[in-house]
């Protein structure tokens, strides 16, 4: 993983502006949680995020897998790393699983997103309970004391933001993609556009607008995986906390960054 090819300078002066209003409450120097989806990409564009806070005087962690490949790297950053352990198998322990993730991918890309999430569940189902289930690894992070979590929430990996509404932490929400219903910016689908679900401009047609309003329509409605999303994770990780689904606990985020690439 070379951190190095990944800049993203254009990033750097909204990313300050908007964590620094997301904590505004605290005058000095904050403790941050990073909790990525730990796929190389994902980690590095975090890494990159971690940099900023970090130049910035805030101390910065980051939660991932201790099958991870390539942590010193990240390390020698300046981010101490916490590590869940791997109670079930994923991508990185079981390399069969990494070759039907890659031999699958254009098929599950080329379908709806509603239908391909479902087929990539078993990929992301490991992550998610191993990083909810490490009672040791929730101990850890509890004794840290943080002011602010910063959690991968695309739709597949929106578990994330379990264990800072576990730890009573205000977090923030690194999505790909636009969903008013959860970031609590109503807009019109005609005209506001998800670009996981279509890739349009401003200047769509008719037909395209209609397509964009029934695509929103069906993703809202059907397109969550209840495995990852539904109430029953908070109900076994977090039986302390009132049991409500991931995506009820994402519309607590105290900031949404909508990254498109």
């Amino acid at each position: 993983m070379d951190l190095s090819t990944y800049t993203g300078k254009h990033l750097e002066l909204s990313i300050v502006l908007l964590l620094s209003l997301a904590v505004v409450n605290y005058c000095s120097a904050s403790k941050i949680l990073i909790i990525p989806l730990p796929y190389s990409s994902h980690v590095i564009q975090q890494v990159y995020i971690a940099e900023l806070l970090i130049s910035h005087d805030h101390r910065v962690d980051m939660a991932l897998p201790s099958t991870f490949h390539g942590p010193g790297k990240i390390q020698s950053k300046g981010i101490n790393v916490h590590f869940y352990a791997g109670k079930h198998p994923d991508l990185f322990s079981d390399p069969s699983m990494a070759k039907g993730f890659w031999e699958n991918l254009e098929s599950i890309m080329n379908i709806p997103p509603w239908i391909g999430f479902r087929g990539m569940v078993p990929l992301f189902t490991p992550f998610c309970h191993n990083a909810l289930g490490d009672q040791k690894f929730y101990e850890t992070l509890k004794k840290e004391n943080y002011d602010l979590v910063i959690a991968d929430a695309l739709p597949m990996s929106r578990f994330n933001l379990v264990l800072p509404y576990r730890l009573g932490v205000p977090y923030v929400a690194f999505e790909g993609g636009y969903e008013p219903h959860l970031t609590r910016l109503p807009a019109l689908p005609s005209f506001v556009t998800n670009s996981i679900l279509t890739a349009t401009t401003p200047n769509m047609t008719f037909w395209e607008r209609l397509r964009s309003t029934v695509e929103m329509f069906i993703w809202i409605n059907f397109g969550g995986v209840d495995e990852l999303t539904s109430s029953s994770l908070v109900q076994k990780y977090a039986p302390e906390k009132p049991a409500i689904s991931v995506d009820e606990i994402a519309m607590k985020s105290v900031l949404w960054i909508i990254d498109q690439d």
